[in-house]
């Protein structure tokens, strides 16, 4: 199902442009419980959309998961991961960190934001919820983000700064995922990074089809120049 509209602006307001595409294996019903809410998660912010009245969900519902690399963050790092999750929760719990709540131990780095109008206590539940979920999902994974309704998750181990600027590059990219049921939570690099090898593979095709195409025409000019002279 897809379907666009414009709105014309009034009082000299511009107009707005919107759109909405439904996976082609979804029903109509599904289709359009899948528009009725949706939410778009970007590196710095996030934001969502729902009709008034529209039933809540658990703020602790686990929305999209990602999961790094399985045992490749080295010996010693689920401990350091542990401490570093007892940190953060003592510190939502305490209130001391406002809903947010960054920090770094050597080449660990861990973040975790509540909605901002969350208690303190419920924003203390999210959080160890999240805690536990990436715990349980990601299990001894380098790098994990669980995006919950009402607080997210991040946390990482970067070996070396290559490393850390490819995860910088990874983070940065936009992430969208409605509250429909069944959308895939797995990261790229579960598969060892066959997100990123699928990109440079298509990449590569892409590129030897261009190099070809520009051959042909090459040839063919070529050609039409030693026919004309030979008449």
């Amino acid at each position: 199902m897809f379907y666009k509209t414009t709105t014309a602006g009034g009082g000299g307001q511009p107009s707005l442009f919107g759109l909405f595409q439904c996976r082609g294996d979804l029903s109509a019903a599904d289709c359009a419980a899948c528009t009725t809410a949706a939410r778009i998660q970007l590196s710095g912010c996030y934001g969502l959309y729902e009709i008034s009245g529209f039933p809540q969900v658990s703020g602790t519902k686990m929305l999209y998961k990602e999961c790094g690399r399985s045992g490749g963050a080295g010996g010693g790092f689920e401990e350091k991961r542990d401490t570093a999750f007892a940190s953060l929760e003592s510190a939502m719990a305490a209130g001391s960190a406002g809903g947010f709540y960054a920090a770094g131990n050597g080449n660990l780095r861990v973040m975790a934001q509540c909605e901002g109008d969350l208690s303190v206590a419920d924003c203390a539940e999210c959080v160890t919820e999240s805690v536990q979920k990436a715990e349980v999902e990601c299990g001894g994974a380098s790098s994990g983000r669980m995006y919950l309704d009402k607080c997210y998750l991040s946390y990482g181990s970067f070996p070396t700064a290559a490393a850390a600027e490819e995860e910088k590059e990874v983070v940065a990219e936009l992430q969208v995922r409605s509250r429909c049921e069944g959308w895939p939570t797995a990261h790229p690099h579960d598969s060892g990074g066959s997100g990123h090898q699928t990109g440079k593979t298509v990449a590569i095709v892409l590129g030897s089809a261009a190099a070809v195409g520009f051959l042909l025409v090459c040839l063919l000019f070529v050609r039409s120049l030693y026919k004309k002279d030979h008449y």
